[in-house]
């Protein structure tokens, strides 16, 4: 289940991924009204996790892609990892879907601008890595005000600054660690999605 402009409380059981090598899956908001929104994942990650930084999440407007990362982050693992299956999931913030994206594809696409848009979360990576360890169950779309969105993204890219100066003074890091990970290849192709009805 996922939710738009709301929270999500899981019941029962946390959806629990135990082991894949290919891992090619995805969810979707259907009847998104064009808007600012915070997309969170509801999730949290078993500690030991391996795939650190090597499945590729993309967000999708229909069928234009208008965000891409490796995912998870070090810092996204570090902040939500957990030893226990039946561990609460917490909500991890991916990326902002801006207006101007629903603006720039209802006109590049000839859609209705007063309609509804489906706004879909993909998970891709194929290899002979195992992976496992990921508890997650949907995201949320939560609507943020302009000026709101506009301060947290000065603040964050003011944050980016900070962390990019540190590491000229301290190359060795800051000290966060993980699990070890086998070396990631930035250099590995994957098919495009085909966003499905």
């Amino acid at each position: 289940e996922v939710k738009v402009d709301g929270s999500y409380e899981p019941n029962g059981n946390v959806p629990y991924l135990k082991t894949v090598c290919w891992l090619d899956t995805n969810f979707t908001f259907f009847h998104v009204k064009p808007n600012n929104y915070k997309l969170f994942l509801n999730e949290t990650f078993a500690k030991g996790l391996g795939f650190i930084e090597r499945v590729f999440i993309k967000v999708l407007i229909e069928d234009k892609i208008i965000y891409e990362k490796k995912f998870p982050s070090k810092e996204m693992y570090n902040n939500n990892k957990s030893t226990k299956k039946d561990s609460k999931l917490k909500e991890d913030f991916i990326c902002f879907v801006k207006r101007e994206d629903f603006d720039s594809i209802i006109s590049e696409q000839k859609l209705d601008e007063n309609g509804d848009c489906k706004v879909k979360v993909t998970f891709w990576h194929a290899d002979d890595f195992w992976k496992d360890g990921w508890y997650i169950d949907g995201g949320c779309l939560r609507v943020i005000d302009q000026k709101e969105m506009e301060k947290e993204i000065e603040e964050m890219n003011k944050k980016k600054e900070e962390e990019e100066k540190n590491k000229l003074f301290n190359p060795q890091g800051n000290g966060d660690s993980v699990d070890e990970v086998d070396e990631v290849d930035d250099d590995i192709d994957y098919p495009d999605d085909n966003v499905e009805e």
